[in-house]
């Protein structure tokens, strides 16, 4: 039952940020990112109340949802973008993929989640002040420095600025959104390779 609320919580807070953006004609760059970290950050405090398969099984739904509107071109708060992405559905697929992996171990889990909550946000905020078309020197800077400051919460510092300038690279050459899927699983590998 209480997964369920936490669904519609999730549920709730997309169609909010629809209605807002459409209200206020938002940029969907600033939209997108404002759902990435509130996203991640609903993720984190619903983790306290359902299991790992109900977290799987959400995540799913979610992606189902979010791909038809991706199609459909419904949320526009995801969708009305002047770029080709798909981050919006990646995101929910490196979720699934940490959640798998990482769901029963919690600070692997956290980290993962800060991970995607964080550093892509920030470095395209920046990086879109520069240059709207294209990812930016500054960016990955940015996004190298914030990835740091996440993974030396966990981590020693060997593996820290290991990872760190894996994930940046991986971020970089990642197109279309495609990041939010692909440093999950760098990340993933980079712990069962070093750590685990």
């Amino acid at each position: 039952m209480t997964f369920l609320i936490v669904g519609l919580l999730f549920l709730c807070f997309f169609i909010a940020l629809e209605l807002i953006k459409r209200h206020y004609k938002i940029n969907a760059e600033f939209t997108r990112k404002f759902a990435h970290i509130f996203g991640g950050a609903g993720v984190l405090i619903s983790i306290n109340y359902i299991s790992k398969s109900e977290f799987i099984f959400l995540t799913t739904l979610f992606l189902i949802g979010f791909s038809i509107s991706h199609r459909t071109k419904l949320l526009k708060s995801f969708t009305e973008l002047p770029r080709k992405t798909y981050g919006e559905i990646t995101y929910l697929l490196g979720l699934a993929v940490l959640g798998y992996f990482f769901f029963d171990t919690r600070n692997l889990f956290i980290c993962g989640i800060l991970l995607l909550m964080f550093p892509d946000s920030l470095a395209g905020l920046i990086g879109y002040r520069i240059n709207k078309n294209r990812k930016t020197f500054v960016g990955s800077t940015v996004y190298f420095i914030i990835t740091v400051i996440i993974l030396i919460m966990f981590f020693p510092i060997y593996f820290v600025i290991l990872t760190a300038i894996i994930l940046t690279l991986v971020e970089y050459i990642s197109p279309y959104g495609f990041d939010n899927f692909t440093v999950p699983i760098v990340y993933v590998l980079l712990i069962k390779l070093f750590l685990i």
